[in-house]
């Protein structure tokens, strides 16, 4: 929540990545939150269509930003994004990828918890239709 109240700064370190002009970047800083808070509370919906739709928005914008922060790591940027506080040695590239592909793994868990069972599994309209085809054993 302190990118909703810290937009100048957010925007700053949008920039920092040098993947966007300042103007986009602080469009980036004003609407990301709001995105980012709807698609959480997708995800903790009662609803498993407002879930998986949450996840999907979630693992999208997790995968954005992780492939960001590879790309500047790879161009050798010093980006350090405070979302977990402001140690440096905390705050590494490598820490970064490693916490966010975790964040992304336990979005695929939400994703796959959501998701109508497979065709593959009988349900009870299958298992009832069968029943009546059912030869009878001497």
């Amino acid at each position: 929540m302190l990118t909703l109240g810290g937009l100048p700064e957010f925007a700053r370190s949008i920039h920092h990545f040098r993947m966007t002009p300042m103007w986009a970047s602080i469009g980036l800083a004003t609407w990301l939150p709001w995105l980012e808070l709807l698609a959480a509370g997708a995800i903790v919906s009662a609803s498993d269509a407002w879930r998986r739709t949450g996840a999907m928005m979630l693992g999208l914008l997790l995968l954005v930003f992780i492939a960001a922060l590879a790309i500047a790591g790879l161009r050798g940027l010093d980006i350090s994004c405070g979302c977990f506080g402001s140690d440096p040695e905390e705050n590494s590239i490598l820490l970064a990828l490693l916490r966010y592909a975790a964040l992304l793994a336990l979005v695929v868990l939400v994703l796959r918890a959501s998701l109508p069972m497979s065709r593959s599994q009988p349900t009870e309209s299958t298992k009832l239709s069968h029943k009546g085809s059912e030869q009878p054993r001497s």
